[in-house]
Parts: structure tokens; sequence; C-alpha cells
């Protein structure tokens, strides 16, 4: 079984899109904030997943990005959130709401972003990041598997979480308390490229060409600002890191995209990080 994306595949899929050249860190955080889409069509999650889930946001407190707790000290997430020369504030047991394990505003100093040398030595980055509390949680993380008997194929749902959903005809996203859950249908990412390539800056275009991604589109679901870094989960195990929309313009029509975290080279770059 494989995800057939672009001209590329592996055991689950490689659609090989994107680095980041390390001098201009790719998409930076307020831009690619600034261009992601809330994730519409959500409700509440149920007070019985996503206990994994972080928030993540600067020291002064405003509100990045989300993501995973793959271990009991380690975050996954996406290496936009990372603001150059600070740091980050991460809250662990978000949700539900009043969570006693809740452990909010533990600063993150050590982050650790993906990266590939190209032929001429240079470093790209890729937008997928590991984040280290500072002390272990309690809070049971999310499985990260991969194996690909489990995986889901192209038209299976999948499901996606973040804390920025509102009505899709509202133009500016709003941030929540309750952490908003929605369901995405994985799709082919041709309909994603296109998107990218007409909808984005051509150095945008070329950086996420060349990273493992996948992608997903559902009727009335889309994801905004806030929303990146969130995991990509089915039947209770990651799969992916949401990251981009395909169409800033018109939310709900595209595809929108997120890394493949089981792409061999990124899998094997976590589990060696992170020692899990």
């Amino acid at each position: 079984m494989e995800w057939v994306l672009n001209n590329h595949s592996t055991a689950y899929t490689d659609q090989s899109n994107s680095s980041w050249e390390e001098e201009n860190a790719g998409v930076t955080v307020s831009t690619a904030m600034d261009l992601q889409k809330r994730i519409i069509g959500g409700q509440n999650c149920r007070s019985d997943e996503r206990h994994y889930h972080v928030r993540l946001s600067e020291t002064s407190g405003k509100f990045l990005c989300g993501g995973s707790l793959i271990s009991d000290q380690w975050i996954l997430t996406a290496a936009h959130c990372w603001k150059p020369g600070g740091s980050l504030l991460a809250d662990v047991g978000v949700h539900p709401l009043n969570n006693p394990k809740a452990k909010p505003g533990q600063i993150i100093t050590e982050h650790f972003i993906y990266k590939e040398k190209d032929s001429k030595g240079k470093d790209w980055q890729h937008d997928l990041m590991l984040l280290k509390l500072p002390e272990p949680s309690n809070i049971t993380p999310i499985k990260l598997d991969c194996d690909p008997s489990k995986a889901p194929k192209i038209g299976q749902l999948v499901e996606i979480a973040g804390h920025t959903a509102e009505k899709k005809d509202k133009k500016n996203c709003e941030f929540t308390n309750d952490l908003q859950c929605a369901e995405a249908t994985l799709v082919q990412c041709d309909e994603f490229n296109v998107c990218l390539k007409n909808n984005y800056d051509p150095k945008w275009s070329l950086e996420y060409s060349i990273q493992a991604l996948i992608c997903g589109k559902h009727s009335g679901v889309d994801i905004c600002k806030g929303d990146s870094g969130g995991g990509v989960v089915f039947k209770k195990q990651i799969y992916g890191v949401l990251v981009l929309i395909g169409d800033v313009k018109n939310p709900c029509m595209a595809p929108f995209a997120f890394m493949d975290i089981c792409n061999e080279k990124y899998l094997k770059w976590i589990k060696e990080t992170a020692n899990i």
C-alpha cells in the first residue's frame, strides 16, 4: 500500500515537498501564520481525545501554534512555529479544560529542526521541528508507529485539531479556549501543488516542492493560523503535522498539506533526536 503523491512514493508517501534555505529560514513565523486559514467546520473535541495536544505561544503570551506530545518530554510541531532569537511557551494538558495534569507556561529553549544537505553541502530546513520540555509530562503521548499496514489510504478520513476554529465566512481567525476537532479526507497533492504554484511566492513553492507532504481536503473544513503544528491522526496514531493551506483566498476549496512524518528520513530523525 502506498500513498502516491506527485511523482514520488515511499511505503507511505513521498511527495518530497520542500526545504527551507537556512539563511532565509524559509517561511517566517509571522508570514506563515498570516497565510494559514482556520480549522473551519470543526467542533469542540471530546473530553476523551487529544490529551497530547500542546498549545505553543510566544513568551509574551501571543498564541502561535499547536503541537503533539510524542513522548513524556518531546513535542512534534512545524518548524515555522519557532521565532528566531526567542523561545516558546508550551502549555501541556490544555485539553480538556481544567485538566488536573495541565502544566502551562513551560519555557522551551531546546528546539531541533530537520535539515538536509544539498549536493553543494548547503543545509536546507524542512517544516518539521522537535521541542524538548524542561521536565517530563505525566500525560500519555500520541503513538508514533508508522506501520504501513495500519496507515490511512487515499480517500480515508484523518483527524485534525486546533485552537482557532470559527465559521468559514469569518475573515479573521479567533483563538478559542476549546480545542476544535475536524476530519479531512486524504487526497492526492496534484491540486495542492497547483494552488501552491499559483498562490505563493515562487521561492516558497520551490521549498515545499522538495519536502515530504501528504494532503487533505474535506467540504467545509480548513485550517487557520495557529493550527500549524497540530497532529494529523488516524486510529489514535499520528501520521502528520499540519503546515500549509493551498489556497489562501478560498478556504475550504483547496487541499491543505501536512508533513509526512512516516517518511523514512523524517521518522529516523524523530526517533533518533527524541530517543524513542
